[in-house]
């Protein structure tokens, strides 16, 4: 996977990947940065790809053992409580 941005001004545009490093998320185990967000824009009946936008992230692999060593979510409240949504039609 491409390596992170370290700052999120250092996104400019679709071409801002090109070239850049790659790194393994299993050699690594952690990675934090931000990374851009494409989409298409369509333009005089063509699709065009864009940047959409810029998402900070971290990612991080960790092995069996290691999440039942470290439990998370189990205190959490279920989705959606406050305020209370109705469903969708």
């Amino acid at each position: 996977m491409p390596m992170p941005f370290s700052k999120p001004k250092k996104i400019k545009d679709i071409k801002c990947l090109e070239g850049r490093k790659t790194q393994s998320l299993f050699d690594q185990k952690q990675m934090f940065g931000w990374w851009p967000v494409f989409g298409e824009i369509e333009t005089k009946g063509k699709k065009d790809p864009a940047l959409m936008g810029k998402i900070e992230l971290t990612l991080e692999l960790l092995s069996e053992q290691e999440t039942l060593e470290k439990p998370t979510a189990n205190a959490r409240d279920e989705p959606n409580a406050h305020p209370t949504l109705t469903e969708p039609k």
